[in-house]
């Protein structure tokens, strides 16, 4: 089956993510996250759910971070409309200032150049994100997105133990096919956050917060010559609707909010849990611009509507056993549902459950080396209705993940980090591949050498091979991060 499927909550956390995401220090280390102590991995409620009211109390001093970055994929383990090779190209300044009982402010500023190699036919930014609706010229070419994306958040004390934030953020891509259908792409987003904690006595805090975003894509199909385009617009994966002109606009409307809230518990230096709970909504039509009805030109005639809706519910703990044995456990249930409509017909819908569980243990062998130990497991139930397809499927699944990593200081504040990973999913309900083999393999330096910067670098692989296929899809990441204290 090869099931569409959207996070919700990854569109939040993604696409505007500040400083909460994890450290090249811990993904250097086969992105072991359950038993690993680091300053960007905690179980509090900024680090663990992304609440930026806890901002005041999670950094404590000035720094500039900088971060070149190269993210590519490619292989033949695909979808349909999938690029050959996709190569993601950024750099990112973010600076957080401490400014005392006045809060704490952080900002980053991004430009991205995101490469799409031998797109078949897809005109769309995100082709497969849950919803019915395909856009799709005849051809396969390179399309090429670029653009800016800026984010500020602010973090204060409003009376004694009690915390507020919020953030706000834009980004806008310009996307152009090089070949014909020669669509050109405006790509805007915009997202805001609130968030508030308190603290409920000397080491318990409670958070909540609410998020939302909007976004639109304008496509523009417009030929240099006096002829007419074709665009096909897909309900499902066999009908569509064919629009001829030239030029030829689509819009793709999307808004979307997101309530979470938090707990942290940290009694002492030995031990912390986080919970943290998120309810996602959000929608999206497709529109068509300039369509006659009825004998009336409208600007805008919806083609399609998507709902998706969904639940996380996640616990993270982690425990000193002793000085240099430290254990941890990490506990998930995520649903998520969606149903797509048009002309007020039922289309397509879709629902899955997944419910995870992990644990690990990290064990300082000497003072300059520690080694981690992870496994997860993850059960995933989902259907699938596409009823205009006449296509009806159950699946489930059963994965199992385990990593190992190390770090090393092989001098003094020059650290080696590295680790690895193996895994099978029964059924991949993204590319719709069964037993899939999954291999991962990481490497890291870190320098500390100074006391007014450090530099990081991170080389990371990940395969994914179904067991009886003779191709697999290959992921690489390449990281740099630069941090300037006390700016």
């Amino acid at each position: 089956m090869k099931m569409k499927l959207i996070i919700t909550v990854l569109f939040f956390g993604f696409l505007f993510s500040i400083s909460y995401s994890q450290s090249l220090r811990t993904m250097s280390m086969a992105g072991i996250t359950i038993p690993i102590k680091d300053a960007d991995n905690s179980c509090d409620p900024y680090d663990f759910g992304g609440n930026i009211s806890y901002l005041y109390l999670d950094e404590t001093t000035s720094w500039l971070k900088i971060n070149p970055s190269l993210n590519s994929n490619w292989g033949d383990y695909k979808r349909p409309y999938d690029a050959d090779n996709v190569n993601l190209y950024g750099l990112n300044f973010t600076g957080l200032k401490t400014l005392g009982t006045d809060g704490t402010f952080i900002g980053s500023v991004s430009y991205i150049y995101d490469s799409r190699i031998n797109v078949n036919r897809s005109i769309k930014y995100n082709t497969y994100q849950g919803d019915a609706f395909f856009i799709n010229d005849t051809t396969s070419g390179n399309i090429h997105y670029n653009g800016p994306a800026v984010k500020f958040g602010y973090s204060f004390e409003l009376f004694s133990g009690l915390y507020l934030g919020a953030t706000v953020g834009y980004k806008i891509l310009d996307g152009f096919k090089e070949i014909y259908s020669q669509t050109s792409t405006v790509l805007r987003d915009v997202d805001g956050s609130v968030g508030i904690t308190y603290k409920l006595f000397n080491s318990a805090f409670l958070s909540a917060g609410f998020s939302t975003y909007n976004s639109q894509q304008t496509l523009t199909i417009e030929l240099s010559a006096p002829v007419d385009d074709e665009i096909y617009n897909y309900h499902g994966d066999n009908y569509f609707i064919t629009q001829i002109g030239n030029p030829i606009t689509e819009k793709l409307k999307e808004y979307g909010y997101s309530w979470n809230s938090q707990f942290y518990c940290n009694p002492d230096k030995n031990s912390e849990v986080g919970l943290n709970f998120v309810y996602s909504n959000s929608n999206e039509k497709v529109l068509l611009e300039n369509q006659s009805v009825n004998g009336n030109v409208l600007l805008d005639v919806e083609n399609g509507f998507a709902y998706f809706n969904q639940y996380l519910v996640e616990f993270k703990g982690r425990y000193d056993l002793t000085p240099d044995l430290t254990v941890g456990l990490k506990g998930s249930w995520l649903y998520n549902s969606s149903w797509s409509s048009s002309q007020e017909l039922l289309v397509w819908d879709w629902n899955n459950k997944t419910a995870g569980a992990g644990l690990g243990a990290t064990y300082n062998i000497s003072p300059s080396f520690l080694i981690s130990l992870e496994y997860n497991y993850s059960h995933v139930n989902a259907d699938s209705s596409k009823y205009i397809d006449n296509h009806f499927t159950t699946v489930s699944s059963n994965d199992h993940i385990f990593r190992i990593g190390g770090e090393y200081e092989i001098f003094s504040k020059v650290f080696l980090r590295g680790g690895g990973g193996y895994g099978i999913i029964g059924k991949d309900i993204v590319y719709g591949g069964s037993n899939i083999k999954y291999a991962l393999a990481t490497f890291g330096l870190g320098f500390n050498l100074f006391d007014s910067f450090s530099i990081d670098f991170l080389l990371d692989y990940n395969n994914y091979k179904p067991k009886q296929l003779d191709y697999s899809h290959s992921f690489f990441d390449g990281l740099i991060t630069l941090k300037l204290f006390n700016i």
